[in-house]
């Protein structure tokens, strides 16, 4: 018998299947672990925002003296009388004395956006982004907006697959 130095053809076929199993296992691992990253990341993000748009939402709302308008998405049938949670396209808070000292928030697509002025007036500082609804309820429950002495705020923000609402309950210390 000759001794013959090197693989056969049997050999290195399964040579090859075992190392393409594992590769294949690993690369599902790596798969796996780059979705979970991203679900991640994306939900910290909306998080960030959340947070972000109810803490200055709720440091104006406390220096307002009581609710101005609330339109909905039309822009066209105020809420101001309401007593139900509403989905809002436009709040304005008033803070002073005079009719153009109001804070403006206004959602247009997927952005919130902040301003100062009058209750018509458009907002035109950038507050967040992803923002699906901005939901205001007014509080205690059984009054409207105009008579509230408080505000639940509910804002629901989206980015990709990933959904994140978060809530605050603020009350206007000058009403």
């Amino acid at each position: 018998m000759k001794c013959k130095k090197g693989y056969t053809l049997v050999e290195l076929l399964i040579t090859l299947a075992m190392t393409s199993f594992i590769l294949v296992l690993i690369m599902t691992f790596f798969t796996a672990n780059m979705n979970n990253i991203t679900k991640i990341k994306n939900n910290s993000e909306l998080q960030f925002h959340a947070q972000y748009i109810l803490n200055f939402f709720s440091e104006k709302a406390m220096e307002s003296k009581k609710v101005e308008l609330v339109l909905d998405g039309s822009y066209i049938n105020s809420k101001t009388n309401s007593k139900k949670e509403q989905i809002v396209s436009k709040i304005s808070l008033r803070y002073g004395e005079r009719a153009n000292q109001c804070y403006i928030f206004e959602v247009k697509g997927i952005k919130i956006f902040y301003g100062k002025g009058k209750s018509g007036d458009s907002a035109y500082d950038e507050l967040g982004t992803y923002v699906r609804e901005l939901k205001i309820k007014p509080y205690p429950d059984g009054k409207s907006f105009a008579e509230a002495v408080g505000l639940k705020v509910t804002v629901v923000l989206v980015k990709g697959d990933e959904e994140y609402d978060a809530s605050q309950l603020i009350y206007m210390r000058l009403s």
